[in-house]
């Protein structure tokens, strides 16, 4: 196994930082009204398909995941309270091209780490760079995502 290309990961944050109490309420139906891409067929069947999906994210969230190809993931998010579906997500940089290498969160925290796969060991201290991009720390907003690492 080749080390030279490990690289140590380091934040002063981590899931506990943005903790937040898990909604355990009736889950609402996914929400399509002034969604525009209401009409695609398989955009809403792609979606209605994870509709039992739990909470899985930031306290009454679900993401949801679609392959965008090799070693890249989209992600959706969806308000488990109102149902609102929230589908223009930004963890792009400039030029940073369109999803990413995997994701972790948990339903008891508003922070996402994006590029996750990059991660050797279920530790989080230490990522491959082989491919010139590091995992990325965000925080939900409640509208999107903002990037602190």
């Amino acid at each position: 196994l080749d080390t030279t290309k490990w690289v140590k990961f380091k934040s002063q944050y981590n899931f506990e930082t943005f903790n937040t109490e898990v909604y355990t309420g009736k889950l609402a139906n996914l929400d399509f009204t002034g969604n525009e891409f209401a009409n695609d067929k398989d955009y809403v069947d792609f979606l209605m398909a994870s509709n039992d999906t739990g909470i899985n994210f930031g306290g009454h969230y679900t993401i949801i995941h679609k392959s965008c190809g090799c070693m890249c993931e989209h992600i959706f998010v969806i308000d488990r309270i109102s149902g609102k579906i929230f589908n223009n997500i930004n963890l792009t940089m400039t030029n940073d091209g369109d999803g990413k290498w995997g994701y972790l969160y948990k339903p008891d925290s508003k922070m996402l780490i994006a590029n996750s796969n990059l991660f050797i060991t279920d530790s989080l201290n230490c990522y491959t760079a082989v491919w010139k991009t590091m995992p990325e720390l965000y925080l939900w907003t409640g509208k999107n995502f903002k990037r602190m690492q």
